[in-house]
């Protein structure tokens, strides 16, 4: 479940740290309530990608991620 998991976490995580950053940089007012829904809404999309691409390759007779 990990190697499902890892690859959208890990872009999610980069992508709102510079989120965070560059809305700071500007100085925007509730930071964290500009970049909730966008963060959430990418982070989901990313986990169902992920998963669908596991599914195809098990799928198919690979063994998904390694």
């Amino acid at each position: 479940m990990l190697t499902i998991m890892a690859p959208p976490l890990i872009a999610c995580t980069i992508s709102t740290a510079i989120l965070i950053g560059t809305h700071a940089m500007a100085r925007t007012p509730e930071i964290l309530a500009t970049i909730a829904v966008p963060a959430s809404v990418a982070l989901t999309y990313a986990i169902i990608y992920s998963y669908s691409l596991w599914h195809q390759r098990k799928a198919a007779g690979g063994k998904g991620f390694a």
